[in-house]
């Protein structure tokens, strides 16, 4: 509707011209009384529009809230290593399997193979009975790497050779390397079934540890007798 009245004033600012007195039929007077209509309509759609504002403010703070309390809902669900199970247990996994937990499953498997997660995931676990043979001084994220990618691989040979007195040899992590390679489905199934419990688990800590950083930020230990005695005279002072 705002556009049809400037295209009214248009027209009639361009009225006044010789050339579209001819090109354009149009009555002046009747494009004043359509600008006045569509004016009148404009206003009346504006009072309405406050009418409707204090409604719309209000659904809009329940929306806010119930997606507040949703999140906050799923979040305490999420933060439950258990629910990983409830969600994806592996053992209604199986090929053939049509629960919803096993399709679950399924296409967190094959979202993860998609992202090219998978590799990295399996190798995050394989790693730690070599772990401790090559770290220090292979850090263990590079280790984890240098399972799956040849260029890692390579780059950790070249730390290796600048420790030549601890001898350290590539094959256990070309042998690991094959090994999560040849990993059959059901076998990264049940891996994935483990990164959810752990991934959940993670997110707990996380949120248990902003908890506890917002708790002691509040702590304020006073230093000087002066504040101890302002601090006791507002009843906010704790021995």
């Amino acid at each position: 509707m705002a556009e049809q009245r400037e295209a009214l004033r248009k027209r009639l600012e361009r009225g006044d011209s010789f050339l579209n007195k001819f090109l354009n039929s149009a009555d002046p007077s009747d494009l004043k009384a359509s600008l006045s209509d569509v004016e009148a309509r404009l206003k009346h759609q504006e009072v309405k529009l406050e009418e409707f504002g204090p409604q719309m403010e209000a659904s809009r703070q329940k929306l806010e809230f119930l997606t507040k309390d949703y999140k906050g809902r799923l979040g305490d669900y999420l933060n439950d290593a258990e629910n990983a199970k409830r969600l994806f247990g592996y053992a209604s996994a199986t090929d053939g399997d049509t629960s919803i937990r096993g399709k679950l499953l399924s296409e967190l498997l094959e979202r993860l193979e998609q992202k090219e997660i998978i590799y990295h995931l399996l190798a995050s676990y394989e790693i730690r009975p070599i772990s401790a043979e090559y770290s220090p001084p292979v850090h263990l994220q590079q280790l984890s790497k240098a399972l799956v990618s040849k260029e890692e691989l390579k780059r950790l040979e070249g730390v290796l050779k600048q420790v030549p007195a601890r001898q350290l040899s590539l094959k256990p992590i070309e042998d690991l390397s094959r090994k999560i390679r040849r990993f059959s489905r059901e076998e990264k199934l049940s891996f994935v079934v483990r990164f959810a419990e752990d991934f959940l688990r993670l997110r707990r800590d996380v949120r248990n540890a902003d908890h506890l950083t917002a708790c002691m930020e509040r702590i304020n230990l006073v230093t000087t007798e002066q504040a101890r005695e302002l601090s006791r005279m507002n009843n906010q002072w704790y021995e």
